[in-house]
């Protein structure tokens, strides 16, 4: 009786907090292009199934996050100072941990000024900078953010 009663009460909390019972473990090595590890890395990892999170590697690149399983977008944002390029794309459908490893491109800096047709600034909006010349394999875009009183924004790519 007492393990039936056990049994009831784990499909209860699984029943109650579904979010528990599909949380995976994200973790993993953010490099660049010598091998070496970035320390100061944005990650976010965005998960279909809602639970989202976001930290920023250690002193030698590595990063760890609980989220939702299932699809599995990760956001890469290194300090623009490294002229590493920033990673966004969706690498799969997740169901249990994993590790996924990167290895940042080198870049160059794109900066200007987001600019409405009459000239005012165009503040506080996101950019998105898509690949022309070459399809990336994960889907890959950049962006960057308007600053919001001027317009100015920076990015880097490869």
């Amino acid at each position: 009786m007492r393990h039936h009663a056990m049994v009831l009460g784990v499909l209860l909390v699984l029943v109650a907090c579904p979010a528990l019972a599909d949380t995976i473990t994200v973790s993993g090595h953010i490099t660049d292009p010598g091998g070496m590890g970035v320390p100061e890395v944005d990650v976010f990892v965005v998960a279909a199934g809602g639970l989202d999170e976001g930290t920023t590697t250690d002193a030698t690149g590595h990063y760890s996050v609980v989220v939702s399983s299932g699809a599995i977008l990760i956001q890469l944002m290194p300090p623009k100072d490294t002229r590493l390029a920033q990673y966004n794309g969706w690498i799969g459908e997740y169901n249990a941990s994993f590790t996924w490893d990167f290895s940042l491109l080198a870049g160059a800096l794109i900066s200007g000024r987001a600019e409405m047709p009459d000239g005012s600034p165009l503040g506080g909006r996101v950019l998105e900078i898509h690949p022309l010349a070459q399809i990336q394999p994960d889907g890959e875009w950049y962006y960057a953010i308007t600053d919001s009183e001027n317009g100015a924004f920076e990015v880097v790519v490869p």
